[in-house]
């Protein structure tokens, strides 16, 4: 499976996250060797705008001047660095960047992540969801260097990807980023029907997991020197809160997660700790890691793209 990032989209909204997002891929290039940038703009219905929402040179076609618009605030950097394409698409926001980030083939799709608009319904945790491919989630205020990468791991194949992703990112940086792998445990109530007190059982699972993460390890063929993991017992019950408090506390740049487990029906979703954690993160840029695949499936029939 490539780990290649050479295509990205940006879905752009014509607000003043757009800058935010321009910025985050300026980090991102740096980082990475991009070949395509894609700025998105989707607009439900051109015949139903309001003059509030023509944006651009008024002389121009309506999707002309969005274009022009955003061509005016693209960094020159950034173009530099990566060939550009503007595009206005029309239709459903969500099936509309499914639809196009399939059909570009992109590698990575950026979204703005404005942390006042969240709701169960919030179009990026939804995109994040459904996406066949990786999402990177941008909040309006981040880190605009990348030191840290936190990668929560439950030790399966899907965290296995996101922590060879970041291996991959860090490697082809100058100034390699750290890496801290966290596993956060819980001990389950009932615990005492077995006769161990908290601390025993806490104890019993921990030494379990640290077990699995020599495991992780080996079926990875990771270096051993190269990643060491964490663990924190979570007794509150909020495994994303946990993850969210432990990246302020160690001043991690970007949280880095690999989407749930791979199945016949529904093989990117992304399970309910991501969600969760997209919903608290509000100061750093989270990334969803999804295993692109061609073939037609349940996500493609539910939203017809």
């Amino acid at each position: 499976m490539s780990l290649e990032i050479k295509k990205i989209m940006i879905a752009l909204d014509l607000s003043d996250m757009d800058q935010q997002l321009f910025e985050y891929a300026l980090i991102l290039s740096e980082n990475i060797k991009l070949d395509h940038i894609y700025l998105v703009h989707i607009v439900k219905s051109f015949d139903d705008l309001d003059e509030s929402e023509k944006e651009g040179d008024p002389s121009l076609p309506v999707d002309e001047g969005m274009k022009r618009l955003i061509s005016e605030k693209v960094p020159a950097e950034l173009s530099k660095r990566a060939e550009i394409h503007i595009e206005i698409h029309e239709g459903p926001t969500i099936k509309s960047l499914l639809r196009w980030s399939k059909f570009k083939d992109v590698d990575l799709l950026v979204i703005g992540h404005k942390q006042d608009k969240y709701h169960e319904d919030y179009l990026p945790a939804q995109v994040a969801n459904f996406s066949k491919c990786s999402v990177t989630l941008v909040p309006e205020v981040f880190p605009k260097e990348l030191r840290r990468i936190l990668i929560p791991v439950d030790f399966s194949e899907h965290a296995g990807f996101a922590v060879k992703a970041s291996l991959f990112v860090s490697k082809h940086k100058e100034e390699n980023p750290e890496i801290k792998l966290i596993n956060i445990y819980e001990v389950p109530s009932g615990y005492h029907t077995i006769g161990k007190s908290f601390d025993e059982f806490a104890n019993i699972i921990r030494t379990q997991h640290e077990k699995e993460f020599e495991d992780f390890v080996k079926k990875n063929d990771f270096e051993k020197e190269e990643l060491k993991c964490e663990y924190i017992l979570d007794q509150k019950g909020n495994i994303a809160q946990a993850i969210a408090d432990y990246a302020q506390e160690n001043e991690v740049d970007v949280i880095v997660i690999g989407a749930k487990g791979r199945t016949h029906l529904a093989s990117m979703l992304i399970g309910s700790v991501a969600k969760k954690l997209i919903q608290i993160s509000s100061r750093l840029p989270v990334v969803v890691i999804k295993q692109k695949e061609d073939e037609y499936n349940l996500i493609d029939g539910l939203w017809d793209i």
